[in-house]
């Protein structure tokens, strides 16, 4: 399939910074500073989710995160290519996606944990099960900024 998009992985680099053990996933090769800091795994994230298997990726297999963030993919802000290959190319309602990734992140996030995908879908999982809670910021009201 593949798209292109570069953006940088802010939250990723902040985290690892400040100790977390960080996995980050992009389509495209990581910078070398990035590789030094925390784990990159280069995968077609539209691909391995219409394919039904994300967590059976080699580089994801068997294991489980605490937090689960996505930023610039789909969500509140989703990347304009992802948005473009996902509904325009391919056919699939943006929102169908975002709850196919929700549903195979599920798999791979630890008890206690969250995921969070851009602010729009945010999850917290405890006694093995999912609840969804608002997003950090949803309750502020937005003004738009002409």
């Amino acid at each position: 399939m593949g798209w292109r998009a570069i953006y940088y992985p802010h939250f990723a680099e902040i985290a690892a910074r400040n100790g977390a053990e960080v996995t980050a996933v992009d389509i495209r090769e990581h910078a070398e500073s990035h590789r030094k800091q925390f784990d990159c795994v280069e995968m077609d994230m539209v691909e391995q989710v219409l394919n039904g298997d994300l967590a059976d990726h080699p580089a994801l297999r068997g294991k489980e995160f605490d937090i689960i963030a996505s930023k610039n993919f789909v969500g509140g802000n989703p990347a304009p290519e992802v948005f473009k290959l996902v509904r325009d190319e391919l056919g699939i309602p943006l929102d169908d996606f975002q709850s196919a990734l929700a549903e195979q992140l599920k798999h791979l996030v630890a008890e206690g944990g969250i995921i969070d995908l851009d602010g729009k879908t945010f999850l917290r999982k405890a006694n093995g099960e999912f609840q969804e809670e608002k997003a950090l910021g949803e309750d502020i009201k937005r003004e738009s900024f002409t």
